[in-house]
């Protein structure tokens, strides 16, 4: 597609109205299908630019600014794809890693990734994974938003003071389906936790020892980048990207 755009010309003649308008259309697809395609895997600025173009279609000068602003983000979109294509093993979605990232969330980040990397091999330890990337993430809005709790800080309490600052808490809720998905991402993050207590590779265990297969692992994994993915986006439009 990226060729297809560097080969794309203006029409012979800019008096050709047929030609003009065929171009506007062209343009449009050009940027319809960069911004579905490329938008997710670029930088934030450079997204937002990309989504930022709208062409008409009626207007052969605005179809040809449209043009020029996609030459300018082609480097940026090719730098992108050149990115992914040599980090092959990079187990976080382009979108949730750009989302980190933009967040400073380096330790979820970490964390998550070796949570996705451990999941066939040692199932205990992606579980611990995934709850050290939820933990940190709650941990780190905290800090952001000067929050504070009593008493030791177990995760149960931390999702309670996190998801009420966040407007996310169930109780105050009064649409009945809106609450219900919202008491399940609660359950998300305290059914993790239980995993990793028992049965995941931080403790030790007596006689009674829980098997971890690795479905179970993939369930426990994928369910923490649900939570942490929706969590970032909530943060960002409560108060702003950092």
């Amino acid at each position: 597609m990226l060729g297809e755009i560097k080969e794309f010309r203006f029409p012979v003649s800019i008096y050709d109205t047929d030609a003009q308008y065929a171009f506007a259309l062209t343009v449009r697809d050009l940027v319809v299908r960069l911004q579905t395609l490329a938008a997710p895997i670029l930088p934030r600025e450079s997204a937002a630019q990309l989504k930022a173009i709208i062409v008409d279609v009626d207007d052969f000068n605005d179809a040809s600014k449209a043009r020029a602003e996609l030459d300018g983000l082609i480097p940026i979109i090719e730098d992108a794809v050149e990115a992914i294509e040599n980090q092959p093993n990079e187990p976080l979605p382009v979108s949730l890693k750009n989302q980190l990232t933009d967040r400073n969330l380096d330790t979820v980040s970490k964390a998550l990734k070796d949570a996705l990397l451990a999941v066939e091999q040692d199932p205990p330890r992606a579980i611990t994974d995934a709850r050290n990337a939820l933990e940190s993430l709650l941990k780190t809005y905290m800090d952001d938003r000067d929050l504070e709790i009593r008493g030791r800080p177990k995760t149960s309490r931390l999702l309670k003071v996190v998801m009420g600052d966040l407007g996310l808490d169930p109780v105050g809720n009064a649409d009945n389906d809106v609450k219900q998905v919202l008491q399940s991402l609660w359950s998300i993050v305290d059914g993790i936790a239980a995993l990793r207590t028992h049965a995941g590779s931080a403790h030790g265990h007596g006689r009674r020892a829980y098997r971890m297969d690795t479905r179970h692992a993939r369930l426990a994994v994928q369910a923490s980048q649900v939570f942490i993915e929706f969590f970032v986006e909530t943060w960002n439009y409560r108060h702003g990207q950092s």
